[in-house]
């Protein structure tokens, strides 16, 4: 499945506090004027309506409050704390991505037992390969990878960097 059907399929139990906020508040509503300007509400804070410390069901909240509210941006604070993060220290972002993929893999495995939906999103898989230049004896690791790291100093592309990552280097031995 999409990414998102994923994540949209995925199941949680409701808690009381979830059930106690139902959508038909018109909290969420856009009020539109008479000359057809649209008065937007103030920002929503998905907490307000979180019922799940889980990660996945605080990204189905953002996704359904960003596809079917008119509002222009979603506080993300609750999917923050659902990672058990403190949301006023400043993150790295290589380390959320990893950490963030890793939850997310884990909860959707769970439902997707024969498909691993974040890895066939959002990974890929090279291979590192040894080549003798006596021999010509070659061989291969594979490695998954959800980014590369790439060299950025003195390239003005993407395609210069990639090329780098992917340029043949040789070893020598002593």
């Amino acid at each position: 499945p999409s990414f998102r059907a994923a994540v949209y399929s995925w199941s949680f139990e409701k808690s009381e506090s979830l059930m106690e906020t139902d959508g038909t508040t018109g909290k969420d509503a856009c009020i539109v004027d008479q000359k057809g300007n649209i008065d937007e509400p103030p920002p929503l804070f998905v907490s307000e309506f979180a019922g799940s410390g889980e990660v996945c069901g605080q990204l189905q909240l953002i996704f359904t409050l960003l596809e079917y509210s008119c509002r222009r941006y979603v506080d993300p604070s609750s999917i923050v704390s659902s990672l058990g993060l403190d949301k006023d220290v400043q993150q790295d972002a290589q380390e959320f991505s990893k950490l963030f993929m890793t939850l997310l893999e884990e909860r959707l495995s769970l439902k997707f037992k024969n498909e691993n939906v974040i890895q066939e999103h959002f990974g890929g898989e090279y291979s590192y390969v040894t080549t003798c230049s006596v021999c010509h004896n070659e061989s291969a690791r594979t490695s998954q990878f959800y980014e590369l790291d790439l060299r950025i100093q003195n390239k003005s592309v993407l395609t210069e960097c990639v090329e780098d990552f992917l340029d043949v280097s040789q070893v020598f031995d002593r």
